[in-house]
């Protein structure tokens, strides 16, 4: 049975705000209690945006870039190569070109160069001339990158979101919120979300008004990377989906109308339609033909851009499915599955999708997993959480293992010597119910236009009023939101 909430609070909600009884039930379970609260929660407004010089060292970035601008100097923005990175990366780009600033834009290749910001390559940008450098959801371990653009008189100016495992780089400006130091009040932006408060200050020290015009990207961005959508997040989705709705950018528009989407788009809509066409580019490609169809004005290159990725999206469909069913044969041939932590090893495994491949096996098995593929004696690893865990403080306890490790409380992503692997597996079974931080929220259940979906860290039981429709539908956004993981509810 579900536990007993407070009915005065639910009938308070109810009354006063004007919702389903059900829809107040789940408010008041996840904390809203008061009206004004669980009003803002769901119509939340400009109001919860925050101030962006409360971040740490944001306004030494925006000196760094004023300063570029004055003398005219090229600014090289280094994204990542995933949604969020690519929207950020594309946000910022058409922000500085319509104030003045000379950019070039840098997307690297996930197969070939892997993530972060690479040493060689802001060598060859050095050697270009380049002086100035600002990243996109990357570049919060880029220490040798760092030191390799110092050496090189290149000023840099990093903008993260991932967590933050040692000291953080000595660039002149490092914008996280995740920094122990940071003041700022919400931690939880995505990296195109901490590219949009660089903006924002910008935008404010140039005396300018911001438009609602870029929040389409940070929308995109927010959704695909499945942070929690509450304060900032949550207006941002909300504000950006309306405005993705109606975009005027030729490549979003053509992949709205191949996608067959009509009317305002949804969160879900992002996440199983829109998001997974843009990710097969670098999945599968190169993200760069991804960032062109965001960025390009021309409606011809944009019709080739959308189909270039439909069938990148289906190669990533194929590949993904044959990864998945090896995965699931190795595991229950050698009993995997009854390890605390799953950790799958391959050798002829596409590291553009063993994501997503993590993602489902979590979700088939409850389970944090861990899929690596072994190539050119390096493992190339992606771990995904399940139930609430922060698999992300499960690495971070053994960081000296990996040559590469990033992501944050959901998702990891790393490089690793393949002679460590076995010591990791070993590390999780003895370790896990110690290392795992799991919330002890009740249990929910939220439905969407594609059948019911669980989220793991709500409402223990299922009530008959949680099948409601109506009583989800006045809470969207729903992606990521109140913190949930979602996986397919079975019966």
């Amino acid at each position: 049975m579900l536990p007993e909430v407070d009915h005065e609070d639910v009938e308070r909600l109810k009354r006063e705000l004007g919702i389903l009884e059900t829809t107040a039930e789940i408010l008041v379970r996840r904390g809203y209690k008061n009206p004004q609260e669980a009003w803002e929660f769901i119509n939340p407004t400009s109001n919860v945006i925050n101030d962006p010089f409360l971040m740490k060292d944001m306004e030494k970035a925006v000196e760094v870039l004023l300063e570029a601008r004055k003398k005219r100097e090229p600014v090289l923005i280094y994204g990542d190569y995933d949604v969020d990175g690519i929207t950020g990366t594309a946000l910022l780009k058409e922000f500085l070109e319509k104030n003045g600033w000379n950019v070039l834009c840098y997307i690297p290749h996930r197969v070939d160069e892997g993530y972060g910001v690479q040493p060689d390559v802001v060598k060859l940008f050095a050697f270009d001339g380049v002086r100035y450098i600002v990243t996109v959801d990357c570049g919060i371990t880029a220490h040798d990158a760092v030191q390799i653009a110092k050496r090189h008189g290149i000023k840099m100016v990093i903008t993260d979101h991932h967590e933050i495992k040692g000291e953080i780089p000595p660039a002149e400006a490092v914008i996280n919120p995740k920094r122990s130091d940071d003041p700022y009040p919400f931690k939880e932006l995505a990296g195109v979300g901490v590219a949009y408060k660089l903006v924002q200050a910008l935008s404010s020290r140039l005396g300018n008004k911001l438009r609602d015009d870029l929040l389409d990207l940070v929308a995109l961005g927010t959704v695909a990377d499945m942070v929690p959508l509450l304060n900032e997040n949550r207006y941002f989705v909300k504000k950006g989906l309306e405005t993705l709705s109606k975009t005027k950018r030729p490549g979003l528009r053509r992949l709205i109308r191949k996608l067959g989407l009509n009317g305002t788009i949804t969160a879900q809509d992002v996440s199983y339609k829109i998001a997974p066409k843009i990710n097969a580019a670098g999945r599968m490609g190169s993200a760069e033909e991804a960032f062109n169809l965001i960025v390009t004005t021309n409606y011809a290159e944009a019709e080739k851009l959308v189909r270039r990725l439909f069938n990148l999206n289906y190669l990533r469909r194929e590949t993904e499915s044959k990864i998945f069913k090896e995965a699931i044969e190795k595991i229950e041939l050698e009993g995997l599955d009854k390890d605390p932590i799953i950790a799958v090893v391959d050798d002829n495994w596409h590291v553009g999708v063993i994501g997503i491949v993590a993602a489902k096996l979590a979700g088939r098995y409850s389970k944090p997993v861990v899929v690596i593929s072994l190539k050119n004696g390096l493992g190339r690893g992606s771990a995904r959480s399940a139930n609430g865990a922060n698999i992300m403080d499960i690495f971070l306890k053994f960081s000296d293992h990996f040559y590469e490790l990033g992501g944050h409380s959901m998702a990891v992503g790393f490089t690793i010597d393949p002679d460590k692997i076995e010591r990791i597996q070993v590390f999780g079974e003895k370790n896990q119910g110690v290392r795992m931080t799991v919330r002890k929220d009740d249990k929910v259940f939220e439905i969407t236009g594609y059948g019911f979906k669980k989220i793991v860290d709500t409402i223990s039981q299922i009530h008959p009023n949680f099948l409601k429709l109506d009583a989800v539908v006045g809470l969207r956004p729903l992606s990521g939101s109140f913190q949930f993981q979602m996986v397919d509810l079975r019966f």
